[in-house]
């Protein structure tokens, strides 16, 4: 088990290629950053391209991790946490993204190692942004029988089981699985919890993989598959702002400028994307004026 740890740490440091964020997410400490190809984009564990060979090995890992799991705990288990009854959120997730951001956010943790990809790179971990004490909360639809948790990343946790009657269950942390000596039923929550060391010693949280192993009711009807995200008014906002964030950069592409300087001083910056020229910003440094050289045509419907 220390050899596979080992190994899926190195091969954490992969290179990637993401889009800017709005607000740059904080370099993990612990390791040094590699090249990327453009040097405008960060570069962060959890995404493995399409021609690197050893997402071959990760899956492979994977799949033991499972069957090591079963072969351990002797007890049949199913990820309740991948089931149409559980619903998950997340304390943040990396560069103040939104929840179901494709880069780090949180359904990642719950794809069952598949990943998203995304412009040629596929990402399958949850990062948190790299303040407080991080956390994910599983909810179910209906009470069920937990016996494990296990979490696949660089981290340590603990795990809290709340009941539909009100009593809770706390664990001590660990690195890599919790197993209760006795299933537990009624569970109606699972919160993750993931210690302010794990942040301080590794420089970030990276989340691959969540199971909570266990067992539903004969007559509770259920499908298999994605968890849903449990969204507040806030959660829904961030992510109608991330989709306009990703159409613009679908639509119009990169944004260049160009800056000259008139006889009298005024600065006329033209910025320029897609091809296009799409806005015009005269200033001389009191007065400013702006120029949109586009506009937008509602679609018909």
């Amino acid at each position: 088990m220390m050899m596979t740890c080992s190994i899926c740490l190195c091969l954490a440091m992969i290179v990637i290629q993401e889009p800017e964020p709005k607000e740059a997410p904080q370099e993990p400490t612990h390791r040094p950053v590699p090249h990327s190809i453009d040097p405008r984009v960060p570069v962060f564990a959890g995404a493995i391209t399409d021609s690197d060979p050893r997402a071959k090995v990760l899956e492979l890992e994977r799949r033991l991790r499972e069957l090591e799991a079963r072969l351990e705990d002797g007890r049949p288990g199913l990820n309740l946490a991948r089931t149409t009854l559980a619903r998950v959120s997340a304390s943040s997730v990396n560069g103040d993204r939104a929840a179901d951001d494709p880069y780090y956010g949180i359904l990642n943790a719950f794809d069952d190692g598949t990943g998203r990809e995304v412009r040629g790179n596929v990402y399958s971990s949850w990062m948190p942004s790299n303040r407080g004490e991080p956390w994910i909360d599983v909810e179910f639809d209906e009470p069920l029988v937990v016996h494990t948790v296990q979490v696949d990343g660089q981290c340590s946790f603990s795990a809290q089981l709340i009941r539909e009657n009100g009593e809770e269950l706390l664990t001590r942390s660990v690195t890599e699985r919790v197993r209760l000596e006795e299933p537990l039923s009624g569970v109606v929550r699972v919160r993750i919890r993931f210690g302010a060391s794990s942040v301080q010693l590794l420089g970030s949280v990276d989340v691959r993989e969540v199971r909570v192993l266990g067992q539903v009711p004969e007559d509770v009807a259920f499908e298999q598959g994605a968890p849903r995200l449990r969204l507040n008014a806030q959660g829904a906002e961030a992510i109608a702002r991330g989709d306009w964030e990703r159409w613009q950069n679908e639509v119009l592409g990169d944004l260049r400028a160009t800056t000259i300087r008139d006889s009298d001083g005024t600065w006329i910056v033209t910025l320029r994307s897609g091809g296009r020229d799409v806005m015009r910003v005269t200033t001389d440094g009191k007065k400013k004026t702006v120029e949109p050289l586009i506009e937008l045509v509602p679609i018909e419907r």
